[in-house]
């Protein structure tokens, strides 16, 4: 059985929309069903967001404990390490969608060793089921989109990409000032290492109208 870290970091969004969260549990959950899954989740809240789930509280029509129990009944069948809601750039490093994205890989990895380390964000619209092959181990799989060489939306490590890439490549750019998207300044140098998985199309649920996506 493969042990995956499920790292989820990223402003509320419509985390809080019932349909996105039935897409999670119809097609992200069963891909993972045959694996131990060890879930960490920080959920950002910014006081001057259009969206009005992620704004601070008391501005928030959901509050920190609603959000929770969304999380936990969304993820009851995996094993909820860390939860975690903050206000935006509160104690994460500059860089801040980067910060973030490290900041629960390095929880994950100070709590356990595992074989996988997954990023996603929490408005990821799932529309497929997906499984990951053997020889992926030693690839960047992430979700597909064609204007870049991968997506930072959504992006597995093996135990050996994470040593070797994320920790030596990708957390140098944490002392940068990036000036491109992140997806671009992630992947531009390690082309050769990505692999965008066919069965995971990048898609956002910005509202509940409109879902955005890339081919």
């Amino acid at each position: 059985m493969v042990h995956v870290a499920l790292c989820m970091y990223g402003s509320i969004r419509t985390f809080t929309s019932p349909k996105l969260r039935d897409h999670y549990e119809r097609f992200f959950v069963p891909s993972l069903a045959k694996d131990s899954v060890d879930v960490y989740v920080v959920l950002i809240r910014d006081p001057v967001c259009s969206n009005p789930c992620s704004r601070s509280t008391p501005m928030s029509p959901c509050d920190d404990v609603n959000v929770e129990q969304m999380v936990h009944h969304l993820f009851r069948n995996f094993q909820i390490k860390h939860i975690e809601i903050r206000d935006k750039s509160d104690g994460i490093p500059t860089n801040q969608q980067l910060g973030g994205i490290d900041y629960v890989f390095r929880m994950a990895r100070n709590n356990h060793d595992y074989d996988r380390y997954m990023r996603v964000r929490p408005d990821f619209f799932w529309t497929r089921r997906f499984k990951l092959l053997d020889h992926q181990e030693n690839k960047i799989v992430t979700a597909t989109k064609s204007d870049c060489i991968g997506s930072d939306m959504f992006f597995i490590l093996s135990r050996q990409m994470y040593q070797t890439w994320w920790v030596v490549d990708a957390r140098s750019l944490l002392k940068q000032d990036l000036r491109l998207p992140l997806d671009s300044c992630l992947f531009n140098h390690a082309r050769h290492l990505v692999f965008q998985h066919k069965d995971i199309p990048s898609a956002l649920m910005r509202n509940e109208d409109k879902i955005v996506t890339w081919k």
